[in-house]
């Protein structure tokens, strides 16, 4: 399997469960999801040619709403984000062509709206990635353009592809766009919204990587990390401290993984905050300023506070491999992918009262898009 597809699945670009739904229906929540607030899932058959928009609002009684279907070609990734004001409005990936020979540019940007009809926004985005969405509103995708395939050298080494990349703001209302950001290599990857209209781009490059943050509006960009090694993932923001927290492999080169922040202002140091024998820590920054983690072991969610204090075990659902997802705007409820045994479910948990709501439904594709009225800012 190429290399370019590993960094096609960095970290949150591969959130889904399963879930048991009729083919087109979305059935009712279940009745102890009482407070929890309302969440939009992406819902559908895993080798289907459409998936829903569903918006499920426990606390309200009420049942879910479809908010729109959007086709794509069987079996496609489908990514998703949602605006942070306004009406319910979500903007979906998912590829409209099949890719053939290592392709990569065959998805389109779709915009799903309650009370709005289905629109197609634009193409040739860069398969399996994630729309962005800035603190201010600005919709920033991925694409790019495939490059030349490197010829054989005679050589075991491994040698990757290198593309014309472009990062592009789209008008979410009529579709029109405009290029922020080009240049070359494997994936220039939206990694996070920053503050304002700021977004963490992570760049894998034919000489290694970098972070940056590129502005939405005037194009501008800042140096965070100007030189890593292209093997890191799982990226967030803490807004509070403007800090950027992600997973690395060590530099060590011993086979162990670290959660480490960073300065979103940039010119500081890599703060190493814990190492683990995993590439699957997927750490996420919360407001609080801890961060929660997937510790080796698959003992369930843990909480990271201050190093080298060992993580605190949080286990919503007990034992498995757990990831935070996203968090509310008032910092109260995480969302949460669990597996274990086999079984995969989405969770919605708060720590203050000691809850936790559990979404199990298994049988069809489903990806948390996010709470409504926003993620963590």
């Amino acid at each position: 399997m190429r290399t370019r597809l590993a960094l096609l699945s960095l970290g949150a670009v591969g959130v889904c469960a399963w879930f048991a739904l009729a083919p087109r229906d979305a059935p009712a929540d279940p009745p102890h999801a009482a407070s929890a607030p309302a969440v939009v899932l992406l819902e559908g058959d895993p080798e289907g040619t459409e998936t829903r928009v569903v918006l499920r609002a426990p606390a309200s009684g009420a049942p879910p709403r479809v908010l729109g279907v959007v086709p794509h070609v069987a079996g496609s990734a489908r990514r998703a984000t949602l605006a942070h004001s306004g009406p319910t409005r979500a903007f979906v990936v998912a590829a409209e062509s099949e890719s053939r020979h290592g392709s990569t540019y065959h998805s389109a940007l779709w915009r799903v709206q309650e009370g709005a009809a289905l629109a197609r926004l634009r193409g040739s985005l860069t398969d399996a990635s994630r729309p962005l969405v800035t603190a201010r509103g600005s919709v920033l995708v991925q694409a790019g353009r495939d490059g030349d395939e490197p010829a054989p050298d005679g050589s075991r080494a491994l040698r990757e592809r290198v593309d014309d990349l472009t990062l592009d703001v789209v008008d979410p209302d009529n579709g029109t766009s405009r290029t922020l950001w080009s240049g070359r290599g494997m994936i220039a990857y939206l990694a996070a919204p920053l503050k304002d209209d700021e977004a963490l781009v992570y760049h894998v490059h034919a000489g290694g990587a970098a972070l940056f943050a590129l502005d939405a509006v005037t194009r501008a960009t800042r140096t965070i990390v100007a030189q890593m090694e292209p093997l890191a993932r799982d990226f967030s923001y803490d807004a509070v401290r403007e800090e950027v927290t992600f997973a690395r492999a060590s530099p060590r080169h011993d086979g162990t993984w670290e959660v480490v922040s960073v300065a979103a202002r940039g010119g500081g140091p890599v703060r190493v905050r814990w190492r683990g024998d995993s590439d699957h820590l997927v750490p996420r920054a919360l407001r609080g300023g801890a961060v929660v983690i997937s510790p080796p072991g698959d003992r369930g969610l843990a909480r990271l506070d201050a190093w080298p204090a060992l993580p605190a075990r949080v286990a919503p659902l007990g034992d498995g491999a757990d990831e935070a997802l996203d968090e509310s705007a008032d910092g109260r409820w995480l969302a949460f992918r669990h597996r274990a045994a086999g079984r995969e479910l989405i969770g919605l948990h708060c720590s203050a009262e000691g809850r936790t709501v559990t979404l199990d439904r298994p049988g069809v594709y489903a990806e948390f898009v996010g709470f409504v009225g926003g993620g963590a800012p």
